[in-house]
């Protein structure tokens, strides 16, 4: 297993190389990556690197339509796993073939390592691949981080640009409807139908709050929203609180630690709490998204699954090179 960093105009390591990369394509890359929004600096990336190790925690196994999209490929397909946090998904992507994960936080890809998986740090608008270099795709709980328009767009583009031509893509992003709506908006082919029992019996344990798997299990009155995760300080169990100054000044000691200047302390739960951003998708809106790649790329699919929008993208002739 291995850990890089790649940065878009260097060798950064990667496991692929970007000859066929054009310099057009380079430069707009690295222009989107410089222009991070701050919004998504400090309450994507900043809590990610801080709060990894938990949310680490909460993480274990692909779900089932991801698996169920990952075996219905050939034996011996090579996956890009773009946004692969902890690694949960590569495994399956392994048994089926062999699967390279990216992730712009540094300490979850740290983690995909440790589990001896092939992993390196990189932006997803940013990847440092050569073009139609991987059979297949999946980008898992990703795109609802990223908070304008057009940079949802450079993520759709970079992953179906590293996609071979006849490759397809796998994304999901948290749904406006928490709750499945009619049939008319949610149609999923016989093979996600088959496996749609499965995947809500296994979701439903981990969707009671803000800080399960999957679901939200929030209600929401905009699409643009900040979602708290709890980051509970360590203590024994059965270790009674110390006295609420000795508790808040060790608390502050501790915040100043965190780049993500927002964290705020409850002293009631003795727990940080972040407030990670999240822009949750209307149906039709993936769809819009994505009519941006047309003709060059398709859709295949969308369904939706256990509160989340899902969408299968099928490229069908080489992308042209970005001109923004």
């Amino acid at each position: 297993a291995s850990l890089k960093r790649a940065r878009p105009g260097s060798d950064g390591g990667a496991a692929a190389p970007t000859a066929d990369h054009s310099a057009a394509a380079d430069g707009a890359v690295a222009a989107a990556t410089a222009a991070t929004p701050p919004v998504e600096v400090e309450h994507v990336r900043r809590v990610y690197d801080a709060i990894a190790g938990q949310w680490h925690g909460t993480r274990y196994k692909a779900w089932p339509l991801v698996q169920a999209f990952v075996e219905a490929k050939p034996r011996g397909a090579l996956f890009a796993d773009v946004g692969c946090g902890n690694g949960k998904n590569m495994p399956a992507c392994n048994e089926r073939g062999l699967v390279i994960g990216s992730d712009v936080c540094r300490p979850l890809a740290a983690i995909a390592a440790e589990r001896r998986l092939e992993v390196l740090v990189a932006d997803i608008v940013a990847l440092p691949y050569r073009d139609n270099f991987f059979d297949s795709a999946i980008c898992i709980a990703v795109l609802h981080h990223i908070s304008t328009p057009a940079r949802r767009v450079a993520a759709l583009r970079e992953c179906m640009r590293i996609v071979r031509v006849g490759g397809d893509a796998l994304f999901y992003a948290w749904a406006m409807e928490q709750t499945e709506p009619a049939p008319s908006e949610a149609t999923p082919d016989a093979s996600a139908a088959a496996c749609a029992d499965a995947a809500h019996s296994a979701a439903a344990e981990t969707l009671e709050n803000a800080n399960s798997e999957g679901r939200s299990g929030h209600r929401f009155a905009e699409p643009d929203v900040l979602v708290p995760w709890h980051f509970r300080r360590p203590r024994n169990k059965g270790e009674p609180l110390p006295p609420e100054e000795e508790l808040v000044a060790a608390a502050e000691q501790e915040r100043q630690a965190f780049l993500a200047e927002h964290a705020t302390f409850d002293k009631d739960k003795n727990a940080f709490v972040f407030q990670r951003y999240c822009h949750v998708y209307s149906a039709g809106e993936l769809e819009a998204l994505a009519a941006e790649l047309a003709p060059e790329v398709e859709i295949d699919q969308v369904y939706w699954d256990t509160g989340n929008w899902a969408m299968v993208l099928r490229k069908v002739a080489q992308l042209p090179a970005s001109s923004t």
